[in-house]
């Protein structure tokens, strides 16, 4: 039966890559100049989009399985990173910080400024934030950002207290809480628990390495080096200290009258969605003319989840730095080269599985992973192993400037090869494409979805 649905998958794949095509011998499709950057950059062409997170077998090891199966252990945290990274579970699994959490939006804060603090390339001062929370039978979808007077370039570099927003967002959340414990004391807890030195991980490493040359003349990258090389994972580094902070600390002694962010909030349950029975915070319908967001740079978000047995929020941290931008002042946090690209998003309405959302995180072209998963019928699943099947199959993903198509071919088949290279156009192989992220709400269990080509961990409270 799954070899049936297999090819069924590909066989769409195929119609759609022979229709696109198509409308390129038309001269429908927008194409793009390949510029010095871009060959520079390692992400640009799809051959060369290494993973070493990627994993090709559906078996991980869960070591806190044993904890998850307790019955007084409600709240999960779902939290990327690689399993030889022993450091960063144990810190999940036994700090104070982290065991003492009763709430689940207690949980989201505390586990949002852990990623601040060890994967701040990701999640900053100029973070955009994405929530798709579910929670007894609603589906909210809120995109977060800073409050401007306007949408002109110039307020957006001309934000009073733009720094002030990422907290200002973590006392949203907080208030949702059914404890009220504030900002200022997680903060504490934080600083009480975490050693100043504390050991890289992986995400970071990488990132440092693939820009040491940037990053050596940034005071704020100091610590990530030692003689003049860059740490390797695991190694001990300097922290952020959140308290010791010049944005905390000011607004620790003169708090802010108004919050500097602009919450866009949408009840999805009360949004009439399209004849596919899907909402996306993107135009899908491009896709459909062969339209496509190729962007010239790589996109790289940060997405993690929590829930009980009631609510489940995945949020999601859409930043990317301009390194082409020299930084202003040789800061890092708090300079103005960002790009703020927010991940792509689609809801959809499953009559068997239930209400689902879905987070397009990596790629060029993020959008076109969820235009697949439409395309293929994602709205019609019938269960959990049906949706976690589709999430896993072999992706294709199309390249212009010039026309190209990037598969991942260790998880298709000979055959499916074959039919592509019958196209008479490039094919590149490639390791991984793209992350998707995402929740659902059956009638009876809320689930969390993650993308088996990378490592996630599910820890218990």
């Amino acid at each position: 039966m799954r070899l049936i649905n297999q090819n069924l998958f590909f066989l769409k794949n195929i119609f759609y890559l022979v229709f696109f095509l198509k409308l390129v011998s038309c001269n429908l499709l927008p194409t793009y100049t390949i510029t010095q950057n871009d060959k520079k950059d390692k992400n640009f062409e799809p051959g060369n989009l290494k993973n070493k997170d990627y994993v090709n077998n559906k078996s991980k090891e869960n070591l806190f399985e044993k904890r998850c199966l307790k019955p007084q252990k409600k709240i999960e945290i779902f939290f990327q990173f690689n399993q030889d990274e022993k450091y960063l579970k144990q810190i999940l699994f036994d700090s104070p910080y982290f065991m003492s959490v009763s709430d689940v939006y207690e949980a989201i804060v505390k586990i949002s400024l852990f990623q601040f603090v060890y994967h701040p390339h990701r999640v900053s001062f100029r973070s955009n934030w994405q929530l798709f929370i579910q929670d007894e039978n609603k589906d909210i979808y809120e995109e977060i950002t800073p409050h401007v007077e306007n949408d002109t370039v110039e307020s957006q570099d001309k934000v009073i207290d733009r720094e002030n927003y990422f907290f200002d967002t973590l006392e949203y959340l907080l208030s949702k809480s059914k404890n009220k414990i504030t900002l200022k004391t997680i903060i504490q807890e934080f600083e009480r628990n975490f050693s100043n030195n504390i050991q890289l991980s992986l995400l970071m490493a990488q990132y440092v390495k693939d820009n040491q040359s940037i990053f050596k003349e940034v005071p704020f990258f100091e610590s990530y080096f030692r003689a003049g090389e860059p740490l390797m994972a695991g190694e001990y580094y300097q922290r952020i200290r959140i308290n010791k902070d010049k944005i905390f600390q000011a607004r620790a002694h003169s708090p802010i009258s108004q919050p500097s962010l602009k919450n866009n909030s949408l009840n999805i349950n009360k949004v009439d969605l399209n004849e596919k029975n899907q909402f996306c915070n993107f135009k899908m319908e491009r896709y459909e003319k062969g339209e496509f967001d190729i962007r010239p740079y790589y996109l790289d978000m940060m997405g993690w989840s929590v829930k009980n047995d009631k609510t489940i929020i995945t949020m999601v941290s859409s930043l990317d730095w301009d390194l082409s931008k020299k930084f202003q002042d040789n800061k890092f946090l708090y300079s103005n080269n960002w790009k703020n690209d927010f991940a792509n998003f689609c809801f959809f309405r499953s009559k068997d599985l239930g209400p689902l959302g879905l987070f397009s995180l990596k790629g060029r072209d993020p959008g076109q992973l969820l235009h697949h998963l439409s395309q293929y019928g994602v709205a019609s699943v019938a269960s959990k192993e049906d949706l976690e099947y589709m999430m896993d199959f072999s992706r294709h993903q199309i390249f212009t400037g010039p026309i190209r198509v990037g598969f991942e071919s260790k998880k298709g088949s000979r055959e499916q090869l074959d039919e592509l290279l019958q196209l008479s156009i490039p094919i590149f192989h490639v390791d991984s494409l793209g992350q998707l992220i995402g929740s659902a709400q059956s009638k009876k269990n809320l689930y969390f979805f993650d993308d088996k080509r990378y490592h996630w961990q599910k820890v218990c409270l």
